[in-house]
């Protein structure tokens, strides 16, 4: 069965590959933007009922979407503006960058780690000053309260250049490094063993209008996305294609992680992950997705793959 199991979820990846994800694809020098984002709708949404706009949670309407430039830790980002007012445009930015712990060789994901921070760009002409703060810490290593610089926007690419960033805890050691490729490493103390490096986006190209709906499809799940017990809009009814038309497949399954053959990781491998996706096939032949952002929903699967139930497990730490 297991073996069965693992054939099928496969197969089903492969059927989904080919009927056309959307899979947002930035054409970049290293850390620097071209000006070509191109995102591919593969079907239309007749096909796929997946394709719903969706916006993930945050204080304002958003009227523009920027996707970031690869940056450090295999660094994706996605920030979103909304309309002036009073001088002021609201921002955020969902970030995620992988957590690496050294064996003997070579280098592996120890995790992925997926946050988010959230201010306001004051404008004083064509450039922006702003002190973010940083929105829930659940699951991950402490990182820093808030972060401030400047932004500046020329054409359809926007640039940040961070300044400072503050602690979040009163023995918490910040190492900043934010010239070029910008990260800040966190400790406690001098004498913590298990520093995190937090790798920060800087370059952004604006999407299309279009974009602004699907732009989230891009991106893993964030730990408020899941907190009311409901992920983008899927639900009882639901197909696996609407699931992972909805989060992003990219298998980092590595043989040392452990993955046992009934599993089949969507994303974040890694049995110390606070962060994935993943399907399994228990004895039964019963198939479920499992998305976890520190808190976890499940989506258990009838023999036509559509959703026939769906379990929240939260967390007791916040």
């Amino acid at each position: 069965m297991k073996y069965v199991g693992r054939i099928l979820m496969a197969i089903i990846l492969l059927l989904l590959t080919a009927c056309g994800t959307p899979a947002a694809e930035v054409s970049t020098k290293p850390g620097q933007h071209t000006g070509t984002v191109q995102m591919e709708d593969g079907t239309d949404s007749s096909a796929v009922s997946g394709q719903l706009d969706y916006i993930p949670p945050m204080d304002f309407t958003p009227s523009s979407a920027w996707m970031a430039a690869p940056f450090g830790g295999g660094g994706q980002a996605l920030l979103y503006t909304g309309a002036e007012e009073n001088g002021a445009i609201p921002f955020k930015i969902f970030t995620t960058c992988k957590r690496y712990m050294y064996t003997d060789d070579p280098y592996h994901v120890l995790s992925m780690d997926c946050r988010s921070f959230s201010g306001e760009f004051i404008i004083d002409g064509r450039y922006f000053s702003f002190t973010a703060s940083f929105d829930s810490e659940a699951g991950g290593p402490a990182g820093p309260h808030s972060v401030s610089g400047t932004a500046e926007i020329d054409a359809d690419v926007l640039t940040i250049n961070y300044t400072d960033a503050s602690p979040r805890y009163e023995n918490q050691r910040l190492t900043k490094n934010l010239e070029a490729e910008p990260s800040i490493i966190c400790s406690l103390g001098e004498l913590d063993a298990n520093p995190f490096e937090l790798h920060l986006p800087y370059s952004f190209i604006r999407l299309s209008d279009e974009q602004i709906g699907r732009a989230m499809y891009q991106m893993p799940v964030f730990t408020e996305e899941i907190e009311s017990g409901e992920l983008r809009g899927i639900e009882v009814g639901s197909s696996i294609a609407d699931i992972l038309f909805r989060i992003p497949r990219r298998d980092e399954y590595r043989p040392w992680d452990g993955i046992s053959m009934d599993v089949l990781c969507i994303y974040g491998a890694g049995a110390m992950n606070w962060f994935g996706a993943l399907i399994s096939v228990d004895e039964e032949g019963v198939y479920r997705v499992v998305v976890q952002a520190y808190e976890i929903i499940t989506y258990v699967l009838d023999e036509d793959f559509k959703v026939s139930s769906v379990e929240h497990y939260k967390q007791g730490l916040s």
